[in-house]
């Protein structure tokens, strides 16, 4: 009988697929590339050197220690001790090294303050100028399977992960205002029996990460893209950059507020149960909103589908994403007048009860 404890994993997920597919993905045919940018530096343009794939880590951490909130909570003026931050009276020199929010505190002192930020006239490349946030992953990833590796990870993930883990230090401090109420949602689904007609509100569990789907029936051909394109194709193999996939594969386009209608109108669920019906089962018309919405909503278009291989594919789409958007008139309103409501569940009385 074979040890199953000799026994290794050969299967890989599709998150992890993912990774190696964005690991492989020619970037910089979407960012600044080639272009002449003045550089900068002082407080809060403080970078994070890369201390072997810790991209996912370092971006997710510049963002969250770009807003206020988080500077103000674990951050402290420049020139200040550690021991004089409010959250550190519990922790013992000893353990320390070992302390998730010590450590919090470390990076977001390093990136608000800028106390570590290369001078101009410096060389930038000075290991003094540098911060590599080894203890930080250490002690985040030592728990996680995934992400205590020195392999890439999901961005996504890994703010959930650390959002979790924050919670749980803070509340350890009797704190009741989560690091995680920064980004928390509610959605609510609006459902329809097509057997009668009847309506139910469902709210789901709270969520830190709005998932959108890239509805790729609805998108259009992005002629400038086509343009880059085609004019790539006629350099010279020395000048070409990298390509993700066939040239004759065509770029497609789509705004962000198409996204956002193709979620709120939801669709169609085919085998909804109806108890009020005996438990039989009807389609459903079903339509998202918000229950509410959070200080800062973090959105992840879902850039990869399966394809006929049931490989993970991504998705050759430009999305438009406008500088404001207004999603007010996606807000969940109740029960209006007139509507012929779903009976409540008598089983899930009897629960409460």
């Amino acid at each position: 009988m074979p040890n199953p404890l000799c026994r290794q994993k050969t299967v890989k997920s599709t998150a992890e697929l993912e990774v190696e597919l964005n690991a492989s993905y020619a970037f910089d045919a979407i960012t600044e590339a080639g272009a002449k940018l003045e550089p900068i530096t002082g407080a809060e343009y403080q970078g994070l050197a890369n201390i072997g794939n810790s991209c996912y880590m370092n971006s997710t951490l510049q963002i969250l220690f770009s807003l206020p909130e988080f500077i103000q909570r674990y951050g402290l003026p420049a020139g200040s001790a550690l021991t004089d931050h409010p959250l550190l009276p519990h922790v013992s020199p000893t353990s320390a090294s070992t302390d998730l929010v010590t450590q919090t505190i470390k990076v977001a002192t390093a990136l608000g303050t800028g106390v570590f930020s290369c001078p101009l006239d410096q060389d930038d490349t000075d290991p003094k100028y540098r911060v590599a946030p080894r203890m930080f992953k250490h002690v985040i990833g030592k728990d996680h399977i995934d992400f205590c590796t020195a392999q890439q990870q999901d961005a996504p993930q890994f703010l959930q992960y650390l959002l979790e883990r924050l919670d749980r230090a803070e509340l350890a401090l009797s704190n009741k205002n989560l690091s995680s109420h920064l980004f928390s949602f509610e959605t609510s689904e609006r459902l329809v029996c097509s057997a009668d007609k009847r309506v139910k509100y469902k709210n789901s569990a709270p969520e830190t990460i709005w998932s959108l789907r890239i509805p790729m029936d609805k998108a259009e051909v992005d002629e400038a893209a086509m343009k880059i394109k085609e004019e790539e194709a006629l350099k010279s193999p020395d000048q070409k950059r990298q390509k993700t996939g066939s040239e004759d594969e065509v770029v497609k386009m789509i705004p962000l507020e198409t996204c956002v209608k193709d979620w709120a109108d939801g669709g169609v669920v085919d085998d909804m149960r109806w108890p009020h019906l005996q438990n039989a089962v009807h389609p459903a018309s079903v339509q998202h909103r918000f229950a509410n919405f959070p200080r800062y909503l973090v959105l992840q278009l879902q850039r990869y589908q399966l394809g006929p291989d049931w490989q993970p594919m991504k998705l050759l789409v430009n999305v438009v994403v406008p500088e404001e958007i207004d999603l007010n008139e996606y807000r969940a309103q109740g029960p209006s007048a007139g509507e012929d409501l779903e009976p409540d569940d008598p089983q899930e009385e009897k629960t409460e009860e």
